[in-house]
């Protein structure tokens, strides 16, 4: 690209730049000897134009051309380099980063302000540095600190007035409406335009009175900021349902984390009287959806999609014949996720089931429902291990990674790894990370290692080798 003091024809520094065209400038002896008055082509005006180019026009004509960035037509121009016309809005995308020179930020938009009197180019944010919200009249301005306090200028000189709704005195700078009254009358007004979203005259009338207790409830300046979102409940509600159906209707049709969204009108219809909390649903809800976010963990197509879509329809039927309860039925799934999650949800096998059983030792009871399934329903000959050979696998894991903190010595965070691996491998002590932490702040160091206490108990570990 061509320097800002260089010809873009004949090449020559250091000169004033009379005229650019498409992004390139041109020195007056170039302008004049490269631009003709000649017929604009598209507008049929005359203008001068580059005869070295073909098919040029005149400057009008490319300022009306659309936006290369954005797209958009009639909008001011901002720039016209070599690629196109670009509007204001985008052509500091197409500058160069440079660096502020207050804070030393990279930003496309540098500007010089002339109130600081520095002729300093500052970026976005050092140049609106002395604006922030008053802390009087709650508007955004130029601040004036005052007794450890940033005021805006109006509140600065203690001017006020009337609230033209409630009549109590206010910052002149509020305008004609103190906040409590402006937040009110914004929200009067949203809570109209949404109830006219609603069709039928039983919903418009339900809405208006979700929006009176809403407004009691949480106040105007939250009841304006929510309105919307709840608006969205009521459409849905009415394209399914003529009046507000019960609890349970609710729960299967939203589902509950989608109805946790909208608790407050949960809460309205409640203390309305329209519908009665049906915890029993909600929880049986709550249950099938956790299951189907397990069940989706396993990709389908595999073969242990297969088996455990049959596992699922053999503990649902155990639950309609109410032999075990759907939660029963989840924690079943659970690990059998997991157990078939080892084998890269392949054919499960004995020896993948030992390598899941090291890792979570903890779900040997729960993952024989799994194993059993497997071995009389689909034909399967998976043994569980025994528990300790489970343990003698468990404990030949931590030495090894005792021994490779071992071998890499002390460095950063792994104290608190080899004490946690420590206790769990020489006093079967398994810690959580945050017991472990306060235990580690009250250890006694010792020459040849570290004596912990735990609920009045005393542990011995050997020291971590040193970093040599």
């Amino acid at each position: 690209m061509s320097s800002l003091r260089s010809c873009g024809w004949c090449g020559r520094e250091r000169i004033k730049i009379h005229c650019r065209y498409n992004g390139t400038g041109y020195c007056g002896t170039c302008y004049a000897r490269i631009f003709k008055r000649v017929q604009c082509p598209k507008c049929s005006r005359y203008a001068r134009l580059p005869k070295n180019i073909l098919g040029a026009i005149c400057r009008q004509c490319l300022a009306t051309r659309p936006c290369i960035r954005c797209g958009r037509s009639n909008k001011p121009v901002g720039l016209i380099n070599k690629y196109g016309t670009v509007c204001a809005s985008c052509a500091p995308y197409f500058k160069r980063k440079e660096s502020c020179e207050v804070c030393g930020r990279q930003s496309q938009r540098l500007t010089r302000v002339a109130r600081f009197n520095d002729h300093l180019k500052r970026c976005e944010r050092c140049a609106i540095i002395d604006y922030g919200t008053c802390l009087q009249c709650r508007r955004y301005r130029k601040l004036i600190k005052h007794k450890e306090r940033k005021l805006c200028a109006l509140c600065f000189m203690g001017r006020i007035a009337l609230c033209c709704d409630c009549g109590n005195q206010m910052p002149l700078a509020r305008g004609i409406r103190c906040e409590d009254c402006y937040w009110l009358n914004l929200f009067s007004k949203r809570s109209l335009i949404n109830r006219e979203l609603m069709a039928s005259e039983y919903y418009r009338d339900s809405f208006d009175q979700f929006a009176y207790w809403l407004c009691a409830s949480v106040g105007a300046h939250k009841a304006s900021i929510t309105i919307a979102k709840y608006t969205a409940f009521f459409r849905q509600v009415e394209t399914r349902w003529a009046a507000f159906p019960s609890h349970a209707a609710l729960l299967m049709n939203f589902g509950v984390d989608n109805l946790r969204r909208y608790r407050k009108v949960v809460s309205w219809l409640v203390a309305d009287l329209y519908i009665e909390l049906d915890e029993n649903a909600k929880k049986a809800v709550a249950e099938k959806q956790r299951i189907e976010r397990i069940l989706a963990r396993v990709p389908r197509g595999s073969i242990s999609h297969g088996l455990l879509q049959r596992f699922w329809q053999n503990q649902k039927a155990r639950v309609e014949r109410g032999e075990i309860t759907l939660l029963t039925a989840r924690l079943s799934l659970t690990p059998a996720v997991g157990f078939l999650r080892v084998g890269e949800f392949g054919q499960p096998s004995t020896q993948r089931l030992a390598k899941y059983l090291i890792s979570v030792p903890g779900q040997r009871a729960s993952i024989t429902n799994f194993i059993s399934y497997l071995n009389t329903k689909c034909g399967m000959s998976i043994e569980l291990p025994e528990p300790n050979i489970t343990q003698k696998a468990r404990k030949g894991e931590l030495e090894k990674q005792l021994m490779a903190l071992a071998a890499k010595g002390t460095h950063g965070n792994d104290f608190h790894k080899w004490c946690e691996i420590a206790l769990a491998y020489f006093h079967g002590l398994r810690l959580s990370q945050a017991k472990l932490e306060s235990v580690c702040c009250a250890i006694n160091i010792e020459d040849e290692g570290y004596f912990i206490e735990y609920k009045k108990e005393r542990y011995f570990i050997p020291r971590l080798p040193s970093r040599s």
